[in-house]
């Protein structure tokens, strides 16, 4: 197994071609050398008849992925919009990607940005993530006071206690978008 980033850019582009404006990876017809070494009864008519012309990419917790093999040898599961980033800037991306609009099937190039763990955890607009147990960015439950609990996380700034989560987050996300639109 390699590490994406040792996936050569120029094998990248013989494989896919990246529309950065609608987001969508397309398998092309690959050629021969692409399967020296593989086991398989004539990979190359069997692949390139199964996937050239369609669209890259299996849906895995929201986001699209692929698995891609060169000469044979199987690489681990690819993100897509690693490799649309890849395809669109010549170069693998340092950090991870964040899709701006917390759309993670999303990959068009202005969605994209190469950010670093805190900067894409931290995300405004993915008002959903969190591995609290409220399921929202900002929301916890008091067991001291029953209620949902609705704070600016790192700041600590305290926005209010609420009957349910959804209110909470929803105080959560205006009192973010005025911050925001500062």
């Amino acid at each position: 197994m390699h590490q994406t980033k040792d996936i050569p850019i120029e094998f990248l582009r013989e494989c896919f071609e990246y529309n950065p404006e609608t987001g969508i990876l397309i398998w092309k017809e690959r050629p021969e050398s692409h399967f020296i070494g593989s086991r398989a009864q004539n990979p190359v008519s069997r692949f390139n008849t199964r996937y050239a012309g369609k669209q890259v990419g299996t849906l895995n917790r929201g986001y699209l992925q692929t698995r891609l093999h060169i000469d044979g040898e199987r690489y681990t599961t690819v993100n897509v919009h690693r490799i649309c980033w890849a395809l669109a800037t010549g170069e693998w991306p340092k950090n991870e990607i964040n899709h701006i609009n917390s759309k993670h099937d999303d990959n068009r190039l202005c969605n994209l940005e190469d950010t670093t763990r805190s900067e894409n955890q931290s995300n405004p607009n993915d008002p959903l993530r969190s591995t609290n147990k409220s399921g929202y960015r900002g929301v916890y439950w008091s067991t001291q006071r029953k209620k949902w609990i609705a704070i600016v996380p790192g700041s600590r700034h305290w926005l209010g206690m609420f009957d349910t989560p959804e209110e909470a987050s929803k105080v959560y996300l205006d009192a973010l978008s005025r911050k925001i639109g500062k």
